[in-house]
């Protein structure tokens, strides 16, 4: 499902990126659009499927087991925009590492934010594991 969350957020970037062309036309914005209301939908439907799933799966926490900020699926979608952001970044370096330390640095940062996040969902789990947190029960839907 990750994998499925960074294509949708790949696709969504690039549809950005295209929009903002400034010899884009109303055909290159209209299919744009139609891109994004896409994305947007089926990100919606992946995040839904994982909370479902982490609903169905994870084990009952006690009542006074503290509430997570989000549900597993919202965590999830941040993991795959921030790899996938990450991965762009490193493309874009191989392209333009004559630009020196700084495009090195941003790039570095956003493995960095990766990492903690992904250190933040093995935390998770294992919180959830053993009862100590618990995820919420509602979904809010997906935001951009």
């Amino acid at each position: 499902m990750v994998t499925l969350l960074a294509r949708r957020h790949r696709e969504r970037a690039e549809a950005l990126q295209a929009a903002r062309e400034s010899r884009a036309g109303d055909a290159v914005l209209a299919a744009c659009t139609r891109i994004l209301i896409d994305c947007a939908n089926a990100r919606a439907t992946l995040i839904e499927q994982i909370d479902r799933w982490a609903a169905e799966t994870m084990p009952d926490a006690p009542p006074a087991a503290l509430l997570h900020t989000e549900t597993l699926g919202r965590l999830m979608y941040r993991v795959a925009m921030t790899m996938t952001w990450a991965h762009w970044r490193q493309l874009h370096l191989d392209v333009s590492s004559s630009r020196g330390a700084s495009v090195g640095h941003r790039a570095q940062a956003a493995m960095d934010e990766v990492a903690a996040l992904v250190n933040a969902y093995d935390d998770l789990l294992a919180e959830l594991r053993i009862g100590r947190r618990r995820l919420p029960t509602t979904v809010c839907g997906a935001t951009s």
